[in-house]
């Protein structure tokens, strides 16, 4: 990426240069950039690929967007998730329970209130991987092991 283009999208963004050693930091930062992209293929291979059947996704709000920072699913149990989760492992795949436990049941927090439906859906929600890095092969392959678990 040459210096310039560089130097207008620093301006652009309000970043200042003190130096070739900031200009070199830059530079490499900028280079990830375009990989960011890739999430949302990602996510809509999820969504065109998964079983309907067995999950859901999250449905947005007319007045927001999807981010692809995660890429949660929502299973109808609790057990059609853990036995999805241990067929993802035993594959080398490590989704993550980001939404687990419900925060009501937290004891340092002190709750009074039993929040039913956010103990249902945190004990049902998995974020599958979602990364630049993450291949079409391995995509299909998380795909696949969720339909056949």
């Amino acid at each position: 990426m040459s210096r310039l283009l560089t130097l207008i999208l620093a301006y652009r963004f309000g970043v200042k240069f003190s130096g070739e050693f900031n200009y070199t930091l830059s530079s490499c930062c900028l280079f990830f950039i375009p990989q960011r992209s890739t999430r949302p293929n990602i996510w809509q291979k999820y969504l065109s690929k998964l079983p309907y059947d067995r999950l859901s996704f999250q449905q947005w709000n007319d007045d927001s967007f999807n981010n692809h920072a995660y890429a949660p699913v929502l299973f109808n149990s609790e057990i059609e998730l853990l036995n999805t989760e241990i067929k993802l492992k035993e594959n080398g795949i490590f989704p993550r329970r980001y939404f687990y436990p419900s925060l009501d049941t937290l004891e340092y927090l002190k709750s009074d209130r039993i929040c039913v439906i956010s103990r249902s859906i945190a004990s049902r929600i998995l974020c599958l991987p979602i990364y630049p890095g993450l291949s079409l092969k391995n995509v299909n392959k998380i795909i696949s092991i969720i339909e056949t678990s």
